[in-house]
């Protein structure tokens, strides 16, 4: 994850897909397309063509990028979901929704040291640019801070770009930590210096990731971020913060 911005108010995060899989199931129908530009479409989600896996979270009026080699797919549509959900990333995976090992991941807050709950206003297609790309707009439970995450997708490398922009709307200065908790239940955490990660703990950490025939790495470049290990049986959570 490369976090950037002005004043630590803004965060981008990277998402890394490592490895390719074998062509999955292919699927009858076409989905909605929104947009198309710069080798990246984005479509609304038919649930009609996802396959029935467990671990898949799309449904229906979800939002996906994808590259032709990644998808990525957005909780647009929060009725009868988890609030949690609703704004999160749900599946990155290859082509046809092949083999998601990734149960969340959503973007989190910490006022003056405290994690705060967030609630999701608005997840949209972001207009302008080049590529076409998602919007995530939340706020705090008082509404002291508002939370813009716009979604990328590299066109050429199995890269995701996560970017969160935070506002204070009140008159006090506010000391905040912007973040994101991840969750790929299965297999512990891979950390550089430690190895697999299967308890609770802090370590900071210049990237992180997860093993398996799809692997994932989160990777800090700026700057190793602060991470909150948390680990049950097979579930396992992790928070990151700038």
């Amino acid at each position: 994850m490369s976090r950037r911005g002005s004043k630590a108010v803004a965060i981008s995060v990277g998402v890394l897909l490592v490895a390719a899989v074998a062509p999955g199931i292919r699927l009858r129908g076409e989905p909605r397309v929104l947009r198309r530009g710069a080798g990246v479409t984005l479509v609304e989600v038919d649930e009609a063509l996802i396959p029935q896996f467990d671990r898949l979270g799309a449904d229906d009026g979800d939002l996906m990028l994808s590259n032709r080699q990644i998808q990525l797919v957005v909780g647009a549509n929060n009725s009868g979901r988890d609030r949690l959900d609703h704004g999160a990333i749900l599946d990155l995976t290859g082509p046809n929704y092949e083999d998601d090992a990734l149960q969340s991941m959503r973007g989190t807050l910490a006022v003056a040291g405290r994690a705060v709950a967030l609630v999701t206003d608005r997840v949209e297609p972001l207009r302008g640019g080049p590529a076409p790309a998602i919007r995530v707009s939340s706020h705090d439970a008082t509404g002291s801070v508002l939370l813009v995450t716009d979604v990328n997708i590299e066109a050429k490398r199995n890269v995701v770009l996560l970017t969160t922009r935070a506002t204070n709307r009140g008159r006090t200065p506010l000391a905040v930590r912007l973040g994101d908790v991840l969750a790929w239940p299965g297999i512990p955490t891979f950390a550089p210096g430690y190895g697999d990660v299967d308890s609770t703990g802090h370590k900071a950490l210049s990237w992180l990731g997860r093993r398996g025939p799809l692997a994932y790495g989160l990777v800090f470049p700026d700057a190793p971020s602060d991470v909150e290990f948390e680990g049950a049986l097979d579930e396992f959570e992790q928070t990151c913060w700038a």
